[in-house]
């Protein structure tokens, strides 16, 4: 039995953060960047931009209960880890990892299934026991380590709060076994941050001797975690990976006393109306630093401010009302952002080969499914009894087959496009009683 008291030497703690938040909230993104992580991949987004983010990074992507034994065996090899110059493990994501557990699971124990069929997840009574013992695994390698998770809005008594998402119970179970707990977001005012500010509405709980709010790198905010308490006077270096820190990791030695609640509301209220008002960043930047720098002693002069810039507040255009004013007001900006939503969503899209790799799709201006998808595409005939000799005599007649090879059947070689079309006939009860009713007639 160990007893700490205050003749206990502090040990250096160990970080095993929870980063959870929506997607494109920057939790890929500020996990691997910098340094030599070991990712281990079960999302396919995560798996598409690695290598964008950081060469340096060491990916690696289960794909069956077998590859993610394996995990387990290099977990437990530190030599190996310390061989590739790892310096901390990432897991992106806990959630994709519990939706793919049941598959895996499944094809270990009957062969193949179709991914196509819906997996119950009564039939998984350990489930938990893979995600929770893979966490634990990548904690006991003794490296800093991150389990990603994304967020959904969750009503727990009367609070729509935001928690971690994932199937099954086990993620309810990761804040308890992590610290710190931190949602990633995009602030107005500070662009992507780490966020760990206790909040009735979100699920977080930081460390007492880091910024609750976080701008600066993922390695930086490690080594600052690792310190502990200590004062730590940094140097200033572009190359944090050697032992120093950036800039953003800058740390006084006495921080200034947290400002009372009352003023943080009141400079939050500031910065909403300052923007309804209409003032530019510039200006906005500018009045906000102003009142900041007078702090909570002038919180009854901030008050008054606040009340005069929401008398300036217009009030709202109701689109059925003034539906002239409400497109003058607002179309050039709607057809704005949406324009920069489509343009933000075909960078972050993956490649072809990259989806191809990771679904199993057929490779782009082929005119037959591929070999999975055959394999998923037979499990589906036979659990729904679809007249399989008929079927293919169908295609045949409407030009529904590609160009035919030896190492399959004629249906085999279906086209990806009525594939596509065809697969949701088969998954949906009544559509697939027409297609029976209709297979039979032939």
């Amino acid at each position: 039995m160990k007893i700490i008291d205050s003749h206990t030497p502090a040990p250096l703690v160990q970080m095993s953060m929870l980063l959870h938040g929506e997607t494109g909230g920057g939790k890929s993104h500020w996990s691997t960047t910098g340094g030599n992580p070991l990712a281990i991949l079960t999302e396919l987004k995560a798996m598409s931009t690695l290598r964008k983010l950081n060469p340096h990074a060491v990916g690696i992507v289960p794909e069956s209960l077998k590859d993610l034994l394996t995990i387990f065996e290099l977990l437990g090899l530190p030599e190996k880890l310390a061989a590739r110059g790892i310096d901390r493990i990432v897991l992106d994501s806990y959630t994709d990892l519990t939706y793919s557990l049941p598959r895996w699971i499944k094809e270990d124990s009957v062969g193949t299934a179709s991914i196509l069929n819906k997996l119950d997840q009564s039939e998984f009574g350990n489930l938990r026991d893979y995600g929770i013992a893979l966490v634990r695994a990548i904690q006991l390698t003794g490296y800093p380590n991150i389990i990603i998770n994304r967020s959904i809005s969750k009503r727990i008594g009367l609070i729509e709060k935001i928690v971690p998402d994932g199937m099954g119970k086990s993620v309810n179970e990761l804040p308890g076994k992590l610290l710190p707990t931190a949602e990633a977001r995009f602030d107005d005012t500070l662009g992507f941050v780490i966020d760990t500010t206790r909040a009735e509405y979100s699920q977080r709980c930081g460390v007492p001797w880091l910024p609750p709010v976080w701008q600066g790198s993922c390695l930086d905010y490690i080594r600052l975690f690792e310190e502990g308490s200590r004062e730590i006077e940094p140097e200033m270096t572009s190359d944090s990976s050697q032992g120093q820190l950036s800039e953003s990791a800058k740390i006084v030695e006495n921080p200034k006393p947290e400002p009372p609640a009352e003023w943080v509301s009141a400079m939050a209220e500031l910065a909403a109306v300052t923007l309804a008002v209409g003032l530019n960043q510039a200006k906005r930047q500018e009045v906000i630093d102003a009142w900041d720098h007078n702090g909570p002693e002038a919180l009854e002069s901030l008050r008054k401010v606040v009340a005069g810039f929401k008398a300036k507040v217009p009030p709202p255009i109701d689109p059925k009302k003034n539906p002239e004013g409400y497109n003058a007001a607002f179309g050039a900006m709607t057809q704005e952002m949406q324009a920069e939503k489509i343009a933000k969503a075909k960078e972050t899209l993956p490649s072809d080969a990259a989806v191809s790799f990771v679904e199993g799709l057929a490779p782009a201006g082929t005119n037959h499914i591929s070999d999975s998808q055959w394999l998923d595409f037979q499990t589906l005939l036979n659990d729904h009894n679809v007249s399989t000799d008929a079927l293919e005599t169908y295609c045949q007649q409407h030009g529904y087959l590609g160009e035919l090879k030896p190492n399959r059947r004629s249906l085999g070689w279906i086209t990806p496009d009525y594939y596509g079309r065809l697969v949701p006939m088969l998954t949906d009860a009544n559509k697939r009683r027409t297609l029976n009713a209709h297979l039979k007639n032939l």
